[in-house]
């Protein structure tokens, strides 16, 4: 259900727009070499190859997706990104909390995909 409810915001907000939201975000993050950068519903890896030229050899990118729910999505996203040894993904849906330790990424980014995201209140007893 928030797959098709993303979908539907993600069209109406992108109807008759001509905005190239990929160099807004590349000029707005200053990635620096070294860096971290955790790209939350990364999809077939689209920014992932920039952040990965931004950060350089010293630095990483995680690429986070349902990619186990998406069939062809890894491996197309896998693809895109081969030979980059910077790169790294994982199988994590983003309405839960995330594996790593806080503070463990210099930069969360989030291209196309917050409107997918299933944001639940905070329930008495919940550990996260």
């Amino acid at each position: 259900m928030a797959a098709h409810v993303g979908n539907l915001v993600r069209s109406e907000v992108n109807r008759d727009s001509d905005f190239d939201l990929e160099s807004w975000i590349q000029q707005r993050i200053l990635l620096q070499a070294g860096e971290r950068v955790l790209d939350i519903g990364c999809g077939n890896g689209k920014q992932l190859i920039v952040f990965s030229e931004l950060v350089g050899a010293g630095g990483h990118v995680v690429g986070a997706d349902i990619f186990s729910r998406v069939p062809g999505l890894l491996d197309a996203a896998a693809q895109k990104l081969e030979g980059r040894r910077n790169v790294s993904f994982i199988d994590h849906d983003a309405s839960l909390p995330f594996p790593e330790a806080d503070a463990a990424f210099d930069c969360v980014t989030s291209c196309y995909s917050f409107y997918y995201v299933l944001l639940r209140p905070r329930c008495a007893g919940d550990s996260h």
